[in-house]
């Protein structure tokens, strides 16, 4: 079996394989439930879920949607061959998948194991040089998406920034200052203020000469609102 999924990364990696039936390409290798058939509307992958496995999209089309209870659009892009979904979890060391990805159209896919791939393309670098490109495309369809497409709307990435900085400290005080974090987020400061007013008004802040003060009770608040969100 690890001769034949090595054998597919070289024909998968180098796209030496047929798009429109890319079964056929795999007949000679015996890889069992690696190759995966997935009808339209099924999901791939839940979010959430154990980023234990790379899916190499090999054809159709995918949606990947972040479900965000208080969001307009959960949908975050759209994927096509050749897409690695998993690769940005394991490159950002997240330990479960960010999002789910549904068939938008029938799709085959290629599983490997995450670390089995991480160990193929170390030891090749020919494997590796493509892999690179396929992860250079990757980043640039993410840069293109983050250019026209929010995940969060402008009042909530403020409210999930300051509550992800306050996990790891209470009471939390932002060291930005009001510039500064307007400048960090990308958000216009005079948008900046009325947020933060927003925000003390609604109990997720303390506005204290100055500084954005998070404690306990507002930290819980705050948890209620962005805990389930996965980005």
């Amino acid at each position: 079996m690890y001769k034949n999924t090595k054998k597919a990364l070289e024909i998968i990696l180098k796209e030496e394989y047929d798009k429109e039936n890319p079964l056929q390409s795999f007949t000679h290798l015996n890889l069992g439930n690696q190759l995966l058939t997935v009808p339209k509307g099924e999901t791939i992958l839940y979010q959430g879920d154990s980023a234990e496995y790379f899916y190499i999209l090999l054809s159709g089309h995918t949606v990947i949607m972040n479900q965000i209870s208080f969001s307009t659009n959960d949908i975050i892009d759209y994927v096509e061959p050749p897409h690695i979904l998993g690769l940005m979890e394991y490159i950002n060391k997240d330990s479960f998948y960010t999002a789910f990805v549904v068939a938008d159209t029938a799709c085959v896919l290629f599983r490997v194991n995450a670390k089995e791939f991480m160990d193929f393309i170390q030891q090749d670098a020919k494997l590796c040089y493509q892999a690179l490109i396929i992860t250079a495309h990757i980043a640039s369809s993410n840069m293109d998406r983050a250019e026209t497409h929010r995940i969060l709307p402008t009042k909530d990435i403020l409210g999930y920034y300051l509550y992800r900085q306050a996990c790891y400290k209470l009471p939390y005080t932002c060291p930005l200052t009001r510039k500064g974090l307007a400048n960090k987020l990308n958000i216009n400061l005079r948008t900046l203020y009325r947020y933060l007013d927003y925000m003390e008004k609604h109990n997720y802040i303390t506005l204290h000469k100055g500084k954005i003060i998070i404690n306990q009770e507002q930290m819980e608040q705050l948890s209620l609102r962005y805990g389930d969100v996965i980005i």
